[in-house]
């Protein structure tokens, strides 16, 4: 296997016998890619039968579609019996078998660059197969499975395979928008959701299936509610309380009590103005939209204005102690308790029909959206989806959309029947307008551009969107040195962990222009990480030699 002993190899040695072995890893599943394909044709002697007016009877061998759901345009039929015996030579079900041949048809026949890549040992077939799916999935045809070849295969290779994948169904919906729009709709009516098993520690696992939308708002409201009770005193991690949240979720008088007290007892967090990006940008907390401050606290809902809430004997009403305890919240320990139109206290009685009907009538009178979260939403659009209004839109945290269904998501957050005036655009920062300064904090348009510029992490095939990673120094910081220091040119997005390697790992990063990253690893390879993705240099001793001549920190 290795011209030495595993053992007497040291690092550098090790690191290129990775590299190597990584190779000979995608060409063995390479080979076995085209030879799955190639059996197809070996296997299938009577192919001219179809041409012929031959009766097959029942049970009798015959030649199917490469996918049971139907046929695949540009593919061949294949003899229904050959996946079974190419299963038993490669150790594997008949079903997989099935699939993998099936794969491997489809990638050759209608993805002409992605094969080549495959016979090349390239690409994981995996990834492949993953691509032929999609767009079989998406009933394209031939024509439209090799547009999408073409716009994507480059890219594989460059890009971590979550991001290539979200490349491919952004192309999808791109051949054909009208199409995409269709399937979405479809996919809209397919919801569930469905309670497990309980486990052995008396849990269960709930999953739901959904918009894209609608789960962002249901897990903004969530993390909205969970904030609230960590106010409260609830020290338990967030993700308990996101649970917890859950369960007065399921009690909607109690969720509205306790959003209506905070927002009486918070002020109104208003969208800052391209003035107020100095002091601090509202991003969305985590994945999910729930929203905090430049100093990290959780912020209120957003309530537009005192005179929308109800009048103050309403108010009152809905934080006495007997309206607490229909809610759900406990008997309130008299805290709080209201006094009637007569001077009298009001009835003990969480049963009071008079009660009741004034905490009917004020919740009626309610505009219950001064509780939604503030949530924040990044868009991003191609100037061709912006002049047709027809097209692909990329959602950070959720991936490509179609435009049609993101635009029915903003206008209608709740359901639809409901039409949202409460949505705030944000002005395009301008770039010239960003200069350096001379300390090391980062400005906060600065940074919002230098997270524009590069929308996941600049480190090889990064998957941290670059919303949720550092502004890390290319180039240290140096304290009392030479001016302007901070600036976009010397700005990097890093996770704080990829931040450590590059500051006491070892790694070295050269950023000689904007949006271009080379580094070196410990042991001497190089990667270039620029708007393509990440491409694998190897050894370079030009590069080494320009790094020492930029006079940059020791390799």
């Amino acid at each position: 296997m290795f011209e030495q002993s595993v053992e007497e190899l040291d690092a550098t040695a090790t690191a290129d016998a990775l590299v190597a072995a990584q190779r000979a890893v995608l060409e063995a599943e390479a080979a076995l890619f085209v030879l799955a394909a190639h059996w197809a044709d070996v296997t299938d002697p009577d192919a001219d039968l179809a041409d012929r007016d031959v009766v097959v009877l029942p049970g009798q061998r015959r030649r199917v579609p490469i996918r049971r759901t139907g046929c695949v345009e540009g593919c061949p039929l294949v003899d229904e019996y050959a996946a079974a015996e190419l299963a038993a030579l490669t150790g594997r079900s008949t079903v997989a078998g099935q699939l993998l041949m099936a794969d491997a048809v489809a990638v050759r026949h209608r993805h002409p660059q992605l094969w080549s890549a495959v016979q090349a040992g390239t690409v994981p077939t995996w990834v492949a197969a993953k691509v032929a799916r999609r767009c079989i999935r998406a009933d394209l045809t031939a024509a439209q499975a090799e547009w999408v070849d073409a716009e994507t295969t480059p890219s594989l290779g460059t890009l971590p395979t979550g991001r290539f994948l979200d490349l491919v169904d952004a192309k999808i919906i791109q051949v054909d928008p009208d199409a995409a729009a269709g399937r979405a709709k479809q996919r809209s009516l397919a919801t569930f959701v469905h309670a497990g098993q309980v486990d052995e520690d008396g849990l269960r696992t709930l999953v739901a299936r959904a918009s894209a939308g609608d789960v962002t708002y249901l897990v903004a409201v969530i993390d909205r509610i969970a904030h609230l009770l960590a106010e409260r005193g609830d020290h338990r991690k967030m993700e308990v309380l996101r649970a917890e949240a859950l369960r007065v979720l399921a009690n909607p008088a109690h969720a509205l009590a306790l959003l209506t007290e905070a927002a009486l007892a918070d002020a109104d967090p208003q969208i800052e103005t391209p003035g107020d990006l100095g002091q601090g940008v509202l991003f969305p907390h985590g994945t999910a939209g729930g929203m905090v401050d430049a100093t990290g606290a959780p912020l209120p809902a957003s309530v537009t204005d005192v005179a929308d809430l109800p009048e103050l004997d309403d108010l009152e009403l809905a934080t006495s102690p007997q309206v607490q305890a229909l809610l759900g919240n406990g008997a309130g320990a008299g805290e709080g308790l209201v006094v009637g139109t007569d001077g009298e206290p009001a009835p003990e009685s969480v049963n009071d029909p008079a009660l009741l009907e004034r905490l009917i009538t004020a919740l009626q009178e309610f505009d219950s959206s001064t509780l939604d979260p503030v949530t924040v939403v990044h868009v991003h659009l191609s100037e061709a989806t912006l002049t047709t209004r027809h097209g692909t839109a990329r959602c950070e945290g959720i991936g490509p959309m179609v435009l049609a269904e993101l635009r029915d998501w903003l206008a209608h957050p709740i359901h639809p029947d409901h039409i949202t005036t409460r949505i705030h655009l944000r002005p395009v920062l301008d770039a010239a307008t960003v200069v350096p300064v001379d300390r090391y904090e980062v400005p906060a348009p600065m940074s919002e551009l230098a997270t524009l510029r590069t929308p996941y992490e600049a480190f090889p095939f990064g998957t941290l969107g670059s919303r949720g990673a550092d502004n890390d120094h290319a180039r240290p910081y140096v304290k009392d040195g030479p001016p302007g220091q901070t600036s976009l040119e010397n700005l990097a997005k890093l996770s704080r962990y990829h931040h450590r390697l590059k500051t006491n790992g070892h790694w070295i990063l050269h950023h000689p222009d904007p949006g271009t990253y080379w580094w070196r690893t410990p042991h001497g390879h190089w990667f270039l990480v620029d708007p393509d993705g990440t491409h694998w240099h190897g050894r370079d001793p030009d590069l080494d030699q320009q790094y020492r001549d930029d006079n940059n920190p020791a390799a």
